[in-house]
Order: structure tokens, then C-alpha cells, then sequence
């Protein structure tokens, strides 16, 4: 194991290759150790938020893409053990990386992917889901595909919280909801 220049560790591929084969013989230990990895992952974006979001922009968006391949990973994982929360808190940092490095086709897909592999059945879920399909809609009006009215199919009940969500969000810069605005659109 080797420590490079940006902190990061690195392991020669053999000795990778051969932990993965002993994770293979053991179905419990691995899937702990993927439970992990994604966990580790998505709090990592998490906790990225708001330097993202603020004057760290720069630096964040380069730590997120040195860790891509892995976030990728984790998120998969996470979708396919209905790991909604943690999918869900790593949905901004995702969102303003992948828009700051117009990476949209990537969002895109693992939005996708999470709105058809999550289980969004109670309200915080569906809040989740509101996040997830806004973003969406947002990568999508970048490529060139409408899914931003995606967004606003939701539950009347949830017209509140989304909002809440909405304008918690960069949106609010690009589209200047207020309450009048917003109310009517729901």
C-alpha cells in the first residue's frame, strides 16, 4: 500500500485481485465490506455539500472526481439494498459536481437507476424522490431532455416540503420561484 502526493492510498493490483478472490469465498464478509464502502462513499459526498455549494467549489469538485469510480460503485450498491437516506443526502453534492464538470449523461443515468431500483414508499422517501426527479430534470433540460415536469407530478400533499426542498436547492437562482409562483405550479 502506497500513499500518493494527494493523500490517497494505492494498492498494487495483485494484492487487490487477491482480496477480491478471498471476499469471493466469503458471501457475509463482503457484502459487509460493501455495505461500507458504500456508506463511506455516499457520506463522503454528503459532507461535501456544502463546500460544493459554497467557496470550496474548486477543491470539492476535485475531490469528487478523483473518487467517481467509487462513488459510482457505492451507488449502485446502495440502490440495489434500498439504501434510500444515504442516496438521498448524496444527491446535492452529486448534482452541483456533475454540473460543475457537465457531467449530466453520468447523473442522468444513476438518477435513473435510483428512481427505478429505490423503494420511495413513505413521505421522507418521497421527498427523496422530489429531489431526485428536480435533479433529473435539471441534467435532462442540460442534454436536451425534458424530465423537469417529472418533478412536479408528485402528491399535492407534498407541495410544502418540496418547495422546502426546492428552494434548499441552486434552483432558486435559475427560476426565481416565490410562493405565488410555486403554489400554482403545484
Amino acid at each position: 500500500v502506497k500513499v500518493a502526493g494527494d493523500g490517497r492510498y494505492h494498492i498494487h493490483e495483485l494484492l487487490r485481485q487477491f482480496a477480491g478472490e478471498i471476499l469471493k469465498t466469503d458471501p457475509h464478509t463482503r457484502s459487509a465490506v460493501r455495505a461500507r464502502h458504500s456508506a463511506y462513499y455516499l457520506d463522503f459526498l454528503y459532507r461535501l455539500s456544502e463546500p460544493i455549494l459554497g467557496g470550496r467549489q474548486r477543491e470539492a469538485a476535485a475531490e469528487i472526481a478523483a473518487e467517481l469510480d467509487n462513488i459510482r460503485v457505492a451507488w449502485q450498491w446502495a440502490v440495489q439494498h434500498q439504501q434510500v437516506e444515504a442516496a438521498g443526502r448524496a444527491v446535492v453534492a452529486l448534482s452541483m459536481f456533475c454540473q460543475i464538470r457537465s457531467r449530466y449523461l453520468d447523473a442522468s443515468r444513476m438518477y435513473e437507476h435510483a428512481l427505478g431500483g429505490l423503494d420511495f414508499s413513505g413521505l421522507d422517501q418521497q421527498l427523496i424522490r422530489a429531489q431526485i426527479l428536480l435533479e433529473m430534470g435539471w441534467t435532462g433540460w442540460q442534454i436536451g431532455e425534458p424530465h423537469l415536469q417529472l418533478g412536479m407530478t408528485l402528491n399535492r400533499s407534498l407541495d410544502r416540503k418540496l418547495k422546502d426542498i426546492l428552494m434548499g436547492c441552486h434552483y432558486e437562482s435559475a427560476y426565481q420561484l416565490d410562493d405565488k409562483h410555486l403554489d400554482h405550479i403545484l
